[in-house]
């Protein structure tokens, strides 16, 4: 994973708790690229800073780093790395009947050491295709604030 910027938002602060009168969590966002981000020196920049949200309403400023999304791995480098740490496990617990053991657990889990497939494979792929999809969001406008909500005049 790369460190590409930022992302830079006015959410409310309470996870505990919900906005008011049914005030949406986050307000604005704005991505800021890394280089973009170094030259305000560290300082929140103007759009965001002054977007309307007054001390002790419960909304503040969050900055999230915003990395590049995973490559998933694919079948064939998922099953020999499973392998090898299945051996490297078994040898190291069992020494002298290790390859007895890794036969034994092999056919007991056969789609998951020869077919690749894990018991939350699909909840995987959805998160990695929303972190995905976020990414290609956040990228495609640099430098523009989103604003969902206002509620302070």
């Amino acid at each position: 994973m790369t460190h590409v910027g930022f992302l830079l938002r006015v959410e409310w602060n309470h996870q505990y708790t919900e906005p008011p009168n049914g005030w949406p969590r986050i307000l604005a966002e704005m991505y800021v690229p890394k280089e973009d981000y170094n030259a305000l020196h560290g300082k929140m920049p103007e759009s965001i800073a002054s977007f309307p949200h007054p001390l002790g309403c419960g909304y503040s400023t969050h900055i999230q780093a915003i990395h590049t999304p995973i490559k998933p791995r694919s079948k064939e480098v998922l099953v020999v790395t499973r392998q090898k740490l299945l051996v490297k496990r078994m040898t190291r617990k069992y020494p002298l009947f290790a390859e007895a053991f890794v036969a034994q657990e092999i056919a007991r889990k056969p789609a998951y050491y020869i077919e690749g497939k894990g018991a939350c494979q699909a909840e995987r792929e959805a998160l990695l295709a929303r972190e995905k999809a976020d990414f290609e969001q956040y990228t495609a406008c640099p430098n523009q604030l989103v604003v969902y909500a206002s509620p302070f005049p």
